[in-house]
């Protein structure tokens, strides 16, 4: 099937060479020689890029894995604060999870309590 389509493309080039009176054999060469040039110089300008992106995209790849997990996947988010072992056990809580859940990663950053915080709220999801 390559054949008959190669063939119907590069017909009207022969015979175009042919109208130039160069021989048919001579205007068969002549054109799949121009063909395969062009082919070969488009790869081989074209596959540095290519290299280049894909050695790229190999070395961004475990970043760009690691954001998108951060951005698309559920998230938690909690501020507890209160006396020393309540806040512990509420931190070794979110280390394991529900039953259901995958626990990949507690970040735990110290502050200041907030007075102003002094109940539970659960907030909508952003």
């Amino acid at each position: 099937m390559m054949k008959l389509i190669i063939a119907y493309v590069l017909t009207p080039l022969v015979a175009l060479a042919e109208r130039a009176r160069v021989p048919r054999a001579a205007a068969i060469l002549l054109v799949y020689a121009i063909t395969l040039t062009g082919l070969y110089s488009s790869i081989a300008l074209i596959a540095p890029r290519i290299q280049e992106e894909t050695a790229r995209l190999v070395s961004d790849a475990p970043t760009l894995a690691n954001d998108f997990s951060r951005t698309v996947a559920p998230k938690v988010e909690a501020w507890v604060q209160g006396d020393d072992a309540p806040v512990e056990r509420a931190i070794a809580w979110t280390r394991r999870g529900p039953a259901s859940a995958r626990v990949d990663r507690v970040d735990v950053d110290d502050a200041t309590p907030d007075p102003a915080l002094r109940d539970f709220r659960q907030r909508p999801s952003a």
